[in-house]
């Protein structure tokens, strides 16, 4: 539930180097369960709910709660 997730997919680690400088390596990727990869697609949710433009309001929370209440109700 939520919005569709930015798409970083992959996971970067910084070496340093004896010379005060890094070197930047991918070294992990995320994959979906049937090993598909999100890096730069993201993950589209099973419902789709946009954030708030009111800070002091959580419509994905929101709308969580809401469908909680609805199952437990039945």
């Amino acid at each position: 539930m939520g919005d569709k997730t930015f798409g970083k997919g992959i996971v970067q680690t910084v070496y340093p180097l004896d010379n005060g400088a890094g070197l930047k390596l991918t070294t992990a990727r995320y994959l979906t369960p049937n090993r598909n990869d999100i890096h730069e697609i993201g993950i589209e949710p099973d419902i789709k709910v946009q954030p708030s433009s009111d800070r002091s309001r959580d419509s994905q929370l929101d709308r969580a709660l809401e469908l909680m209440k609805q199952r437990i109700a039945g």
